[in-house]
């Protein structure tokens, strides 16, 4: 059910969000002159194509921070102040280095910038964790944060613009070039995990995925290209949130069965009240909770449970002309379940209107005490409807 109400979300213009600095011309997104108008090509010797992959790059990689708000207001001020200031990053990386002392002081600007505009918006969020003299856009969830400009700048943001030297074809052929013989979400893993290439610590899992969403779901850079990808190929991040709703709704049980996910630690389950927990058995029902799941493990360690649904998911990457993964595991099945309703379905859905619904359904289904009169899936979700699931509603993220 949950692609239908997706399917029926309006659509969201996008182009609107890109800098005004990068003077992209008003064409839509999806429109049949979208390809041709990303393919031109600009002075620099560059398609538009191009700096849209750049810009997206560096926006994902900053957008993993505990106050997202204020790291993308950040990045903003940072590109529209280099561009009125002449300092073209996006169009000549070079000057990232050629230019770097520039651009440190605009970087720290930015940073006073949004500290005096968000640090006390970030404390009233959660006031018994935090304070303000703590603030700084640069703190990053997960990971070492910090305050200097410079620590943020050159190690998390440039590797990222840089990717873009690594070869003649650029970022464009860095991200599609090998879309004949990968999915999007192997490209996303790629980025961050080639030996030679790959991006590290510079660049979480998730960034990678929400790059790939951008790039590929939200503003269609395939167009224009010989390229086997749709929009409906997209990896969805599925954060915390997005998790806690295919847990409950059913998802998670019909492809990849809850008590068998549950038995295995990789994929995320530990009980709250008891760490030490014996874990269900597969098969068996599952335990009273309440239980916590760890989304990025479920994201990188599930596989579908059986050979009946394997051979459905084959089917349909043959009936799609999708590529074929090396893997089963929850992105993938997402985008091919993606694939499958635009088959039947004139109305069609992606993983970015996908991440859209579940996002918004994930505050009714809060981790407790969920409000299922608010919920949208209600009638349908399993934690609400299964007597023998209802457990999941204990359950969280």
């Amino acid at each position: 059910m949950f692609l239908e109400c997706a399917a029926a979300l309006p659509r969201k213009p996008v182009l609107s969000e890109i800098p005004s600095v990068l003077e992209m011309p008003q064409v839509a997104i999806g429109s049949p002159q979208w390809g041709e108008c990303l393919s031109g090509s600009l002075p620099e010797g560059i398609t538009r194509r191009e700096v849209l992959l750049r810009w997206l790059m560096t926006r994902a990689i900053v957008d993993q921070g505990s106050d997202i708000v204020g790291v993308e207001i950040w990045h903003l001020g940072l590109i529209t102040e280099c561009y009125m200031r002449g300092i073209r990053i996006l169009h000549n990386p070079i000057e990232a280095l050629s230019r770097y002392d520039e651009i440190i002081e605009i970087a720290d600007e930015q940073r006073k910038n949004v500290i005096d505009a968000r640090a006390d918006v970030w404390v009233a969020e959660k006031p018994e964790t935090r304070s303000k003299g703590s603030y700084t856009p640069f703190n990053v969830d997960g990971m070492r944060g910090g305050t200097q400009a410079h620590w943020f700048l050159s190690a998390r943001l440039l590797p990222g613009l840089f990717t873009a030297l690594l070869s003649p074809g650029g970022l464009t052929r860095h991200v599609f070039g090998k879309s004949q013989s990968e999915t999007p979400s192997e490209m996303a893993r790629r980025l961050r995990q080639d030996s030679k290439t790959g991006l590290g610590w510079s660049m979480g899992d998730k960034a990678c995925d929400l790059f790939a969403k951008w790039a590929i779901g939200t503003f269609r850079l395939g167009a224009g290209l010989a390229t086997t990808w749709e929009p409906a190929d997209c990896p969805l991040p599925m954060d915390q949130r997005v998790g806690r709703v295919l847990m409950r709704s059913g998802f998670m049980d019909e492809f990849f069965d809850v008590s068998r996910i549950m038995g295995i630690k990789s994929n995320g389950f530990t009980s709250k009240l008891n760490p030490l927990q014996d874990p269900p058995k597969i098969g068996g029902p599952i335990p009273k909770g309440p239980w916590h799941l760890t989304v990025m493990n479920f994201r990188r360690n599930a596989k579908v449970k059986g050979s009946d649904q394997i051979g459905w998911l084959i089917e349909v990457v043959h009936q799609t002309g999708a590529i074929k993964p090396d893997t089963w595991g929850p992105q993938e099945v997402l985008s091919l379940l993606c694939r499958s309703y635009n088959e039947s379905h004139s109305e069609h859905v992606t993983p970015v209107e996908l991440d859209d619904f579940m996002m918004n359904t994930a505050e009714p289904c809060s981790d407790n005490n969920p409000n299922c009169g608010e919920c949208p899936l209600a009638t349908s979700c399993q934690a609400n409807c299964d007597s023998a699931m209802t457990n999941l509603k204990m359950y969280f993220t």
